[in-house]
């Protein structure tokens, strides 16, 4: 999906586990990722 499309929703629900996620360690590009979504006030 491209961030143009991903601009446009309002909210998402997200299985975070394993995807975000790798034990207690957050994935590369996760901080930026909800940097995108804060900065877009998608919820």
């Amino acid at each position: 999906m491209q961030s143009a499309q991903l601009a446009s929703f309002r909210a998402l629900v997200i299985d975070a586990d394993g995807v975000f996620w790798h034990g207690r360690n957050p994935l590369p590009g996760v901080a930026a990722f909800f940097d995108f979504l804060r900065a877009r006030a998608i919820r």
